[in-house]
């Protein structure tokens, strides 16, 4: 099974509708942190066909960024504010 690592995504996306759409996708996948902030377990092929799909629905000038983090850099991740820091993710099961 591959392994899945949490990937940080971020867009600076000027129309509401597509930013709306692209929203709408990430949450449906994982959490989000801030306004256009969001945090999911993918492995990389998935982290990979994601950005494909959300590139193809970008207008000229808009930007989205996916960072991968390994595990080991999770127990240095800061938070501050509401919401919880992220932990690796173990065997997890899903049904």
């Amino acid at each position: 099974m591959a392994q899945r690592l949490l990937h940080v995504i971020c867009y600076d996306i000027s129309a509401s509708r597509i930013r709306g759409r692209v929203a709408a996708r990430l949450e449906a996948r994982g959490v989000r942190v801030q306004r256009s902030v969001y945090e999911l377990w993918l492995t990389t092929a998935q982290a990979r066909r994601l950005g494909k799909e959300l590139s193809g629905m970008l207008a000229p000038g808009d930007s989205l960024r996916i960072y991968p983090l390994s595990n080991r850099s999770l127990d240095r991740v800061q938070t501050k504010g509401p919401g919880l820091a992220p932990r690796a993710l173990g065997d997890v099961l899903l049904f």
